[in-house]
Parts: C-alpha cells; structure tokens; sequence
C-alpha cells in the first residue's frame, strides 16, 4: 500500500480501545430533510472512541450512507462489550454491537441473540511480550503477571479459555492485572515489568508498538479465525419492522464502506482522517492501524463483507466450554439460521461496482 498523507502517538495511546460493545436504540421520531422519505432518527452507543479501528462506521457517516439508507445516525460512547453482552443477554438493550467472546457467553445465556453484521470478521485478540522475554507460549506464564485493559473487557473470556486449554487457571496459575487500554500507564507497565505479557486487541497493540515497544506475538494460531465485533439483535427484533430497518441500514451502510474502503485503501484512509484527524497526526501510527484495521475486515469473498462463518464462532464456544466460561452450546444458529440468509441478502443487496468505482474514481468528496 502507498503511504497515506501526513497524519499523536498520545493521542492514540490515551483512545484506543478494545473491542467493541454497542448498543442501538429503536427510533423514536423522524426529521423532514426535504427529500421524499424523512429520515429515521436511531442512536448507537460504541464502547469506545470513535476512530480507525471502526473504519467503516466512520467512511459510512462521511460518505452519506447512513443518510442514503433513510437514518439518521447518532453515537454516543458507552464501556465494554462484557457489559453489553450481559445486557443483550438480560434484555436491557435489544440490539447492540460487541466482540465475538461475550456475545458467545451472552447467546450461552440467550440463544435468541443473532449477528447482523460483522465488522471485522477475523481474531481481535493477541497475547504479546517484550521481545527477549523467554515467554514463547503460553504454558510459560505459569507463575506470571498477565496485563489486561480491564476484568471486563473483551480479550477476558479468549484469554481464559484459551489459558485453560494450556492447562492453567486464571488468578491461580497466572495472575492478572488491568493495566488499562494502550496509554502511559499500560506502557510504563510492560517496560518496567510490572507485567510479564499483555492480552490485548490490535489497536492496543499497535498502538504500543509505535510508541517504541518491540512486542513478540505468542498467541495460539486457532484464536486466529475468531470474529471481531458485531452488531446483535434478537430474534424477535429482527421481526420488528422498525427495528429490522434500522438494523438493515446500519449493516448496508458499513458494507458500503467496506466495500469502498477494500476497492480502494489509500481514498478509505483520507475519509477516515477527515473524518478523525486528531487519529491520523503520526503516519506510523495511522497507517498500521488503518492496514490492520483492513485486513481484519477482509472476507474470502470481496463482495461478502461483514458476515462470518458458523464454524469459526463454534471454535470459540468449543474453548470456552473447556474454560468453563459456558455450558456446551450450538452457536451456528448465531450467524447461520434461515431468516438471517434473507437478511444477508438484503444488506447486500446494492450495487457493489458503483461503490467500486466510486473509491476508484475519488476525488475527496462523494
């Protein structure tokens, strides 16, 4: 990839998050725009700071494709996706967007629940050391300190089970410590060795990086093929005409964008600095977030954006049955039931080569 125009290291160590949980509220009114349709007013909480790891919802708002599937799209910011799931779960809420681990431990809870879309549809998750630590797997953290962003946040139930599965047990064999998200204080933690490793998803780790830590990926290659974050709703929602539209418009318009942002890096990059300039001040930063940002988006198929096979969520369910986390639970109905079939294709039922050519052809405006 070419590099991108000129794009603070503080700024991104103190806002990154890790993952993503979400919540979207029915829409409550419309507003006249003066065009044929008034568009439907819906909001969506994200669990963290809007920004380049949330690549398409910003090229989705910049680029008017919330606005061309009839929304009016407000964000507020919310905290962690265990906290949505246990909401999801216990109905408080009846849609949102969360990582793939608590909506797991949240459909153990409410086999109701069903991914609409995903927005990055390969592994968050890493565990990482300083290189030259002699930690090479995890059988090696035996008897160590494990930083964590927080006891709720997203990488907690990969990194249990995934311990489990070595054969150690969380604040027994090793224990852990929150640390926070990427920033001074999760940095001043690995250099000093106050922690022996990390569990963190990508921002935080490249993050980490740019600041000038030389980190060493030990994690187990089968927590590669698990989904990022995704936008949930029950069964039921998906019946609701209201909600079943807000849900629809939101998906098209993140597929839109993927599918603009992967025709064409360097245009999808300049929209989402416009879009969150204060992200974009250090090129070194950025630019590795943005291109990790793309490659976790990346599906198989270009033009089938978003949506993840039922195979890789049940290796997830499978570990976290063997941690304990859940009972023994069938997760493909999660993304692969009838009525979802039908919902897929009508997300993705729009022009894929106009969006195409459009990225190609673009100018720096829509």
């Amino acid at each position: 990839m070419k590099q991108y125009k000129k794009p603070a290291i503080a700024i991104l160590l103190t806002s990154l998050f890790l993952v993503a949980g979400c919540s979207a509220q029915q829409p409550a009114a419309t507003e006249p725009t003066g065009a044929d349709e008034p568009l439907t007013k819906a909001s969506l909480v994200l669990s963290f700071p809007r920004g380049i790891a949330w690549g398409p919802v910003e090229v989705a708002e910049q680029l008017g494709y919330y606005k061309d599937e009839g929304l009016d799209l407000e964000f507020s910011i919310a905290q962690g996706s265990g906290a949505v799931g246990q909401q999801l779960s216990s109905g408080q809420i009846k849609m949102g967007a969360l990582s793939s681990p608590p909506l797991t431990v949240a459909f153990s809870k409410l086999d109701q629940l069903r991914a609409a879309y995903c927005v990055h549809t390969k592994g968050l998750f890493s565990f990482v050391t300083l290189e030259g630590s002699p930690i090479k797997d995890l059988t090696d953290l035996k008897g160590k300190v494990l930083g964590i962003s927080s006891p709720s946040g997203g990488e907690v139930p990969v990194l249990t089970a995934a311990l489990e599965e070595a054969g150690l047990v969380v604040n027994k064999d090793v224990r852990t410590k929150a640390i926070g998200h990427a920033g001074p204080q999760s940095l001043k933690a690995i250099q000093t060795g106050d922690v022996d490793a990390y569990a963190a998803g990508f921002p935080d780790i490249v993050a980490l990086t740019a600041a000038g830590l030389e980190l060493r990926d030990f994690t187990p290659k089968a927590y590669d093929a698990i989904p990022g974050a995704c936008l949930v709703a029950t069964t039921s929602e998906f019946k609701s005409e209201a909600t079943q539209k807000v849900l629809t418009g939101i998906s098209r318009a993140w597929a839109k964008a993927s599918v603009f942002m992967l025709a064409n890096p360097e245009a999808g990059y300049s929209v989402v600095c416009k879009a969150v300039p204060q992200e974009c001040k250090d090129e070194k930063v950025s630019s590795a977030l943005y291109e990790k940002t793309l490659s976790l988006m990346t599906p198989g198929d270009a033009d089938k954006v978003g949506f993840v096979n039922g195979d890789a969520w049940q290796i997830l369910a499978n570990s976290l049955q063997k941690a304990g986390t859940i009972s023994s639970v069938e997760v493909k109905t999660l993304v692969s039931d009838p009525e979802l079939e039908k919902y897929r294709s009508n997300v993705l039922d729009f022009d894929h080569e106009e969006i195409k050519k459009a990225a190609k052809n673009w100018t720096g405006s829509k």
